[in-house]
């Protein structure tokens, strides 16, 4: 009889924790003016975000870098290939919407956006982020924040205020992780909205 209760105890608790869910739901917008850019953009998750949900890649340029012919609007277009579990969301035009992630358990408890933008222009680039305010102290309950921006070979941090030059070249990489740590309770984020401005002259 003990151990008939045992079994049941754990078993009880295996469902509890696959039965909660940890949903995200984010768009990424992108306005580029007067430089050439290259972009690419991916939100994975997984207990350690290194499983492929979606991604994209994009530019606003004909030609190649060093022989741009001409700048239009940035074009954006998904890259992933058969083996990613893609999310329903849609890409178009300059905007990507991720839809809702929703993760069911704490194998899968991590969700990691990373969105990378090259200078493919022969002078300096100015690009300024609007992410989520996110930080350790306050981001959603039962959620915590981790983000980083960089630029450069050698991966220097970056103040992502639209003042900063970009060399030719070089690329920004901003990178977002979220994770739940509070496996028993339903966790639902709305918003989590990224917004990239993009220009040859300071923000």
């Amino acid at each position: 009889g003990s151990l008939a209760l045992a079994v049941c105890m754990m078993t009880i608790g295996v469902l509890a924790a696959t039965n909660v869910s940890f949903s995200v739901t984010s768009n990424v917008g992108f306005t580029v003016e007067n430089t050439p850019v290259s972009v690419t953009g991916k939100v994975e998750y997984g207990a350690t975000g290194t499983r492929a949900l979606k991604e994209f890649s994009g530019d606003n340029f004909e030609g190649t870098s060093g022989n741009i012919t001409s700048i239009g609007p940035l074009t954006l277009a998904p890259t992933a290939t058969g083996g990613n579990a893609l999310v329903p969301g849609d890409i178009e035009g300059t905007a990507v919407e991720f839809g809702d992630l929703t993760f069911a358990n704490e194998q899968n408890n991590t969700i990691v956006y990373t969105f990378t933008i090259k200078n493919e222009s022969a002078g300096n680039m100015y690009v300024k982020i609007d992410a989520p305010d996110y930080s350790e102290a306050q981001p959603a309950t039962h959620v915590t924040a981790e983000e980083t921006c960089t630029v450069g070979p050698s991966s220097e941090e970056y103040d992502a205020n639209g003042k900063v030059a970009v060399s030719a070249g070089e690329t920004v990489t901003y990178t977002l992780i979220l994770k739940i740590t509070n496996v028993t309770q339903d966790t639902d984020i709305q918003g989590v909205d990224f917004t990239f401005t993009i220009n040859n002259a300071a923000i």
